[in-house]
């Protein structure tokens, strides 16, 4: 077990999550708030003994199982003490450079694993670099309760990237998208003007934590009035993958250039507080700095959904129309990630 791990543990142990699934952690991020938060300093990074971790301030030891190994102190056999003394312990992997933690409310084994990770690697794709992305204050799933509403591009996106203050708006988009998911069938949901890829998935054979959201410019405008031949975009296709409320890979592929890949990971903090990391990667060919772009673009436009995203209320029963069928899916797609340990919405105690 590495160093690297400490600080996940720690995380999910102090923080708690309520939700299941794999999470993802920089460990230069966990690393720096050890140091900030407990003055630990560099003694923190030296604390790798054999095949345990070791504590600096107290020095207990813990192998990748969390059984205590040792206390240097106890003039007792450290077995006499039972599980007490021992830490939890969570399951680990490491997919696309990421180390991935997974974490369940009832202490059960992963129920699928992160394929939107694995098939970076798969893939042979590049990685290109990491990205700041502010914290949120919102709910954990906001982000992939987006993927089921695709008439919102239509409104909040359609200056690309852009804030809605902005003094000037550069390009102007009239999207087409369409939602994908197993509770929804074969045929995708959302707006008939989005032509359907080829590569893009069937519904009815998505595993069931994922849902894909399907993106096509059908309009650009420089400026909002001067059109943009469609040649120049055409050969782009953009899709939201999302596998679980905490993992999303943005996909941008070009059947000229191949395909940029664009990884979001949203974390629990502490109640109503998201740490959002992100990394971007691409096939050997596509370039490096387009990619970059498109990472910074992806930021951009999840940027363009904070106000709401951060400010909504839960309203139930919802006030649902013809052609919500995605949001009505959502509501039975997002119970599986919860169990009977999880926090729930008419849980008023401040045990967080």
């Amino acid at each position: 077990m590495c160093v690297d791990i400490l600080m996940i543990l720690l995380r999910l142990y102090y923080h708690g999550f309520d939700v299941s699934g794999f999470f993802f952690f920089q460990a230069e991020d966990g690393i720096r708030d050890a140091q900030e938060s407990r003055g630990l300093g560099d003694v923190y990074k030296r604390q790798v003994e054999a095949d345990s971790l070791v504590c600096p301030y107290h020095s207990w030891g813990f192998d990748k199982t969390g059984q205590c190994t040792q206390i240097p102190y106890c003039s007792r056999p450290i077995k006499s003490y039972g599980d007490r003394i021992n830490a939890p312990s969570y399951t680990t992997m490491e997919a696309a450079g990421c180390v991935l933690v997974w974490f369940h409310a009832d202490k059960e084994p992963p129920w699928y694993q992160p394929t939107l990770l694995t098939d970076i690697d798969n893939q042979g794709m590049v990685h290109v670099g990491d990205f700041a992305v502010p914290d949120w204050e919102m709910h954990l799933c906001e982000v992939s309760a987006n993927a089921c509403d695709w008439y919102h591009f239509k409104t909040v996106h359609q200056w690309l990237g852009q804030k809605p203050n902005a003094m000037f708006k550069w390009i102007w988009v009239s999207h087409a998208c369409k939602t994908h998911m197993k509770l929804l069938g074969a045929e995708p949901t959302g707006d008939s003007n989005c032509q359907r890829d080829p590569l893009s998935p069937d519904g009815a054979s998505l595993p069931d934590e994922m849902i894909v959201l399907e993106e096509s410019p059908v309009v650009i405008k420089l400026l909002g009035f001067l059109p943009i031949p469609s040649f120049t975009f055409n050969h782009f296709r953009a899709e939201a993958w999302f596998q679980g409320p905490q993992l999303s890979v943005f996909r941008v592929r070009s059947s000229w250039l191949g395909e940029a890949r664009i990884l979001f990971c949203f974390c629990p903090e502490k109640p109503f507080q998201q740490r959002c990391l992100c990394r971007a990667y691409c096939t050997p060919w596509f370039p490096k700095a387009l990619a970059r772009f498109l990472a910074r673009h992806a930021i951009a436009t999840i940027e363009q959904d904070r106000t709401v995203w951060e400010n909504k209320l839960t309203c139930n029963p919802k006030m649902l129309v013809a052609k919500d069928g995605p949001f009505a899916a959502y509501g039975s797609w997002v119970k599986q990630f919860y169990s009977e340990s999880s926090v729930t919405w008419d849980d008023s105690s401040l045990d967080w």
